[in-house]
């Protein structure tokens, strides 16, 4: 009979306990971390559906299942004309008597992007990841100029600008409208 010779149970990567029960650390780390997933999964509830939602947090996550589009539908293709009417309508609705205050125009500018995301949505680009950008500074007649690059599919994604300029402010918006495949 020939005896293997064995490395000892540190090296292994085993616990110190008896000879029966000696498991590696590892799977019980993994099987510690699946216990804990299982009564988190149990606290979302899906909703049975092409789109499932579930609450996790205060954060909502909406899981969409993939239709291989890669393009577009013609009715549904981000239109630049649409986006910077209500671009402009949302610039001289909400700054026609606004002067300028830093902290106020920040958190103006952050309320903007959100009526502008939601108006965009309104019009029904589902498949869109929309992405807002409002400047607002104070006018004091010097100039400004403003660029932007992006990578993206000409033939999907587009964007829209507009500006908005009073006796206190001026204000730049910008939507980028890029397809989800």
């Amino acid at each position: 009979m020939s005896r293997e010779k064995r490395a000892p149970a540190s090296i292994m990567g085993l616990e110190q306990t008896s000879h029966a029960s000696r498991v590696p650390k590892g799977i019980l780390k993994v099987h510690r971390m699946t216990s804990d997933s299982r009564s988190q999964r149990s606290a979302l509830s899906p909703v049975p559906s092409q789109t499932s939602s579930f609450q996790l947090g205060p954060k909502q996550v909406t899981a969409t299942e993939p239709t291989y589009k890669t393009q577009p539908d013609q009715k549904n293709k981000f239109c630049a004309e649409k986006a910077e009417r209500i671009l402009k309508d949302v610039l001289e609705s909400h700054l026609h008597k606004v002067k300028y205050d830093a902290e106020h125009c920040s958190r103006l500018a952050h309320t903007l992007c959100s009526v502008i995301k939601a108006r965009i949505k309104d019009e029904g680009y589902d498949r869109y990841r929309l992405i807002a950008q409002v400047i607002i500074g104070q006018d004091t007649e010097q100039g400004v100029q403003l660029a932007s690059r992006c990578l993206w599919n000409p033939l999907s994604d587009n964007f829209a600008a507009a500006t908005y300029r009073n006796s206190s402010v001026y204000s730049i918006g910008l939507i980028y409208g890029l397809y989800l495949d």
